[in-house]
């Protein structure tokens, strides 16, 4: 896995590939990570934040996707 923002979700446990080296539905992606975000340190949210939807994404924004 050569890829820094596969790396990254990956250590949140959020599998950015499916069984057979395809890319998963970016909306199973964001399932995944919000089933952890509320657990998470304020700095991992910034970091889950800003590798899935950029640095310009608000926080606001982002934890509406999340369900937050």
């Amino acid at each position: 896995m050569d890829n820094k923002i596969e790396c990254i979700l990956a250590k949140f446990n959020i599998a950015t590939r499916d069984n057979d080296g395809n890319f998963r539905n970016i909306y199973d992606v964001l399932v995944d990570a919000s089933k952890i975000y509320c657990n998470l340190e304020e700095n991992e949210k910034d970091l889950l934040k800003e590798i899935i939807l950029g640095s310009g994404c608000s926080k606001r924004r982002f934890e509406e996707y999340m369900n937050v």
